[in-house]
């Protein structure tokens, strides 16, 4: 069987949604007739972990390797977690710390991962003439710096995976007009020397094309997509409410506070509507107050904020709900297309998003079931809400059932064309 290597800083048992997509590759490429072998990061300071999703692919092979980054070097050192304020300075400290380390390293402070990866490939290809190519996949940026190297090193076929906009950040994330050449500089000299480059989404592979000079035909779109599996033993957590769950992170740029002012809206002008609903956030929540925003709102009765949890429990929570809310903020550009809606697809739940003209509007029309809502109006929120909500109190099923069109945005399909990607390069 012919052998892939798969780069990824993040992976199992890291949590949350990116690490998804290079682990479901492991899992899924042998039926396709290729091996995985993965080089990851060792253990560092991270918020989230999930060891289920690492026990899907066991028998992959995973070389774990050191680092100088900051996130690696801080679990060399260890805070005492009894004291609050030492934590809470430690933390201030290591933002502080991180932005300023930007400043120095470019395209970001993981390439102090990079001479450890090259290394450790060095050792795995040098030893396996097995393996005939290599896919970075990127956030960060600098795994690309790697594949680089690693094909000018045994000149083995190059796959450049980016989840994120690269081209996009480059343009409104650099700190400075030097920073951002520089990027430019670095992005352009990577990307033309892949073999191919693949992305999440169709606006984001334009954008490649377009500022790095590739040609269409290098680039191509390699969806992430729900795994089957998730939803095999499920256990959905059904409560006597209109259940509305949105999953994964809440941050600035999926902030639900027009969303939350919305539900105030259609509360005041239906409170049957307001005793019935019931909301759940299940994941993290980074530089948003969301507790602040559900008391304003007087919304404490109808908001459950669970925190990080498993995958599993996850897709209990959401496979038990009415509604899915997505949410997707203009900042973050038109390729964004957020992991969370193919398990939403999968779930076949009504997805309601407040979401801008995006890729993810695309895929929305294609499965049908769906409510668009304006991310800024909070009456055209209240209005569509209470809608669904109607549709709901009549009986009336809110779920998919296309399966055609859901098991299009199936995993197994989605590394089907990773292969077949493989395949045509040797």
């Amino acid at each position: 069987m012919k052998e892939v290597l798969i780069i990824s800083y993040y992976f199992p048992p890291l949590g949350m949604g990116g690490v998804q997509r290079p682990a479901k590759w492991a899992k899924y490429l042998p039926e396709f007739g290729w091996k995985p072998v993965v080089i990851t990061v060792k253990d560092i300071v991270y918020y989230a972990y999930d060891y289920s999703i690492l026990r899907e692919i066991e028998e992959v092979p995973v070389f774990r390797t050191e680092s100088l980054d900051p996130l690696r070097v801080s679990k060399w050192f260890r805070v005492d977690k009894n004291n609050e304020n030492s934590g809470s300075r430690s933390k201030k400290f290591g933002v502080l710390f991180r932005k300023f380390l930007n400043y120095w390293f470019i395209p970001d402070i993981r390439i102090l991962w990079v001479p450890f990866v090259i290394a450790a490939a060095v050792r795995i290809i040098s030893g396996n003439r097995e393996i005939k190519a290599v896919i970075t996949s990127s956030p960060p940026n600098s795994t690309h710096i790697a594949g680089y190297w690693i094909k000018k090193i045994f000149g083995i076929k190059w796959i450049a995976d980016l989840r994120d906009d690269w081209a996009f950040e480059i343009e409104t994330r650099s700190p400075t007009i030097v920073h951002r050449r520089i990027n430019r500089f670095v992005y352009k000299k990577v990307l033309q020397n892949t073999d191919k480059i693949i992305t999440v989404s169709g606006r984001i592979a334009v954008n490649h094309s377009k500022i790095a000079g590739c040609d269409n035909k290098n680039v191509s779109v390699v969806r992430n997509g729900y795994d089957p599996d998730d939803f095999k033993d499920v256990k959905p957590v059904v409560e006597d409410k209109f259940t509305v769950v949105y999953t994964g992170s809440v941050t600035k740029y999926t902030n639900p506070y027009v969303f939350l002012s919305g539900l105030y809206i259609a509360c005041k002008e239906n409170p049957v509507f307001k005793n019935d609903l019931l909301v759940k956030f299940a994941g993290t929540v980074t530089d948003i107050d969301l507790n602040s925003m559900v008391k304003k709102f007087g919304l404490e009765d109808n908001v459950k904020i669970h925190g990080y949890l498993n995958h599993s429990e996850v897709i209990n929570i959401l496979s038990g709900s009415d509604v899915a809310l997505l949410l997707i903020s203009e900042s973050l550009g038109e390729g964004m297309v957020t992991g969370k809606i193919y398990e939403y697809i999968g779930a076949g739940k009504h997805i309601f998003a407040l979401i801008p003209d995006c890729d993810a509007s695309d895929i929305l029309a294609t499965y049908g079931n769906a409510t668009i809502g304006e991310y800024n109006k909070s009456e055209d929120i209240a209005e569509k809400i209470l809608r669904i909500y109607e549709d709901w109190r009549k009986n009336k099923s809110l779920n998919s059932e296309d399966v055609k069109i859901k098991e299009g945005f199936g995993r197994v399909h989605q590394v089907g064309k990773l292969s077949g990607i493989l395949n045509d390069l040797l």
